[in-house]
């Protein structure tokens, strides 16, 4: 009788936990059985044993803060950084961080976020002009679409932000135009 009382109790657990662990979610799933087994006695049984079951799911999350968002609805296609505009420059300004970080530097994100940022890194530390010459011409192997000054500004400070370069400038703010615009220059020389 206690058996039979406490087998009740665990079948009315289970089965409001079973419907309270699936109320929050939506899916779908069939199971269907078949199977056989012998009574320890004399006389064979049957019983249930396979189950195949399917679900789906859809999910949304927010992004971690301070991290940015790659949405290009706000700009207009004649804005200089709208997608159509930037060319494969558009996969390293919304690479995520460990793709940039795990970028082969024969791929034009890896090409930019660390050989780039290398000879970038080397500017900074020593101001070197031929350093200008170097990033341009890295910046021509990877473009497929003409080079502004805006782009160049961004490419520049993504690898800034994302800290791809070890010593950055302390005066990157103030000089940040005029090296793109130097880069730029360069550029249009080669």
């Amino acid at each position: 009788m206690k058996r039979m009382i406490v087998a009740g109790a665990l079948i009315a657990v289970l089965g409001v936990a079973g419907v309270a662990h699936s109320a929050p979610g939506n899916g779908n799933g069939n199971g269907q059985g078949n199977g056989n087994s012998a009574n320890a006695g004399s006389s064979p049984g049957n019983s249930g044993g396979n189950g195949v079951g399917n679900g789906n799911g859809l999910g949304k999350g927010l992004l971690e803060a301070g991290t940015r968002g790659n949405s290009t609805a706000a700009l207009a296609k004649d804005d200089p950084l709208h997608p159509r505009n930037v060319g494969k420059f558009n996969g390293f300004l919304h690479a995520s961080p460990r793709a940039l970080a795990n970028a082969s530097e024969k791929s034009a994100i890896g090409l930019i976020s660390k050989v780039y940022a290398t000879v970038l890194d080397e500017y900074f530390l020593g101001g070197d002009v031929a350093k200008i010459d170097t990033m341009a011409t890295l910046l021509e192997q990877v473009a497929n679409k003409p080079l502004t000054e805006e782009l160049v500004l961004a490419i520049n400070d993504r690898i800034v932000t994302e800290n791809l370069v070890e010593n950055p400038s302390p005066t990157y703010d103030l000089i940040r135009e005029e090296l793109a615009a130097q880069i730029l220059a360069a550029a249009s020389l080669n």
